[in-house]
């Protein structure tokens, strides 16, 4: 193989050329994952808001959209507290020496961050299509949609 075939294959394979793993790229996936981590706590925390601010206000939770909301929200938290988990799994993995071990892909489905997000983006596709689905039959047809709405008001008391 020549010199020019061999820096070929470098670019079109740059993590598995050669087969080994040098310093820099240790650092580099530190990098990777602090981010993971930070962007995944700031994203809890921001999830965090819109839950509390509906779970604290009763009047928000009469509404049937804020409780989608809150629906929605929390499957964010979930998926955002995986991102968090398994950036720090990976972080303590890099720092431990068996980040870059073998695993059987079945180890890899079963990882439980990797559970959260198959929840989490499962439970947010079918809250979008709830919301879709409420916005079609409200503007379809307005009339029949605010006389079957349900609300979660208690009746007063005589």
């Amino acid at each position: 193989m020549s010199f020019a075939e061999g820096l070929a294959e470098a670019d079109a394979f740059p993590d598995t050329f050669n087969g080994t793993i040098t310093d820099s790229d240790d650092t580099h996936l530190t990098v990777k994952y602090s981010v993971y981590v930070g962007l995944g706590v700031l994203a809890s925390f921001a999830c965090c808001l819109p839950v509390a601010a509906i779970l604290r206000h009763r009047h928000l939770r009469m509404k049937k959209e804020y409780i989608i909301v809150m629906a929605l929200t929390f499957a964010d938290f979930i998926e955002a507290f995986a991102t968090t988990w398994a950036g720090s799994y990976r972080m303590i993995g890099l720092r431990n020496g068996w980040a870059h071990d073998s695993v059987p892909i079945i180890h890899c489905a079963q990882f439980p961050p990797v559970l959260l997000w198959r929840w989490s983006q499962t439970s947010t596709s079918f809250m979008l299509l709830v919301v879709s689905l409420d916005r079609y039959f409200a503007v379809a047809d307005p009339l029949r949609y605010f006389q079957y709405r349900v609300s979660r008001q208690k009746p007063p008391l005589q």
